[in-house]
């Protein structure tokens, strides 16, 4: 597990810049940090990634603009096994449409985060998840806006 006490004030504005928008050229993201050299930024930067601190740069995709517009949260119920939860986790994150699976404890296993064309398109990634050896039932909601995501400028590091 990384040491997160090793990151100094600098470090954590680094870190907060980059969240916000990671195509920053290093002496914008320097500035902000209060650090003139942009060196001394790409060092800092390279020894977060190193560290797993830093672990990519995602790409923030507008989906309705590429007609994907229906957005839902699928929880998924699963009976219990060893491994169950490895099995039926890669399976779910095969499935075409499906761009997240986060593994839960409690009463609901797995939460999915899916993105289709329209009601019919996530019609048929239903039907793969019920097909999946081990799902018991599922349960959707459908997202009709998103006002916060994967924002990180809330967290006190």
């Amino acid at each position: 597990m990384p040491n997160t006490l090793s990151m100094d004030v600098f470090d954590r504005r680094i870190l907060k810049s980059l969240a916000g928008n990671s195509k920053k050229g290093l002496k914008e993201i320097g500035k902000e940090a209060g650090l003139f050299s942009a060196s001394s930024v790409s060092k800092r930067i390279s020894g977060m990634e190193n560290e797993g601190i830093i672990n990519g740069y995602k790409c923030d995709v507008d989906y309705g603009r590429l007609g994907y517009d229906f957005l839902t949260l699928t929880f998924v119920k699963a009976n219990y096994k060893f491994n169950y939860n490895k099995e039926i986790g890669k399976s779910l994150s095969k499935i075409k449409g499906v761009i997240a699976v986060y593994f839960l404890l409690g009463e609901i296993d797995f939460v999915l985060l899916t993105v289709s064309k329209n009601k019919e398109d996530y019609s048929k990634i239903l039907d793969q998840i019920s097909s999946i050896e081990g799902v018991e039932r599922s349960d959707s909601r459908t997202i009709l806006e998103v006002y916060k995501d994967y924002d990180i400028s809330g967290l006190d590091f």
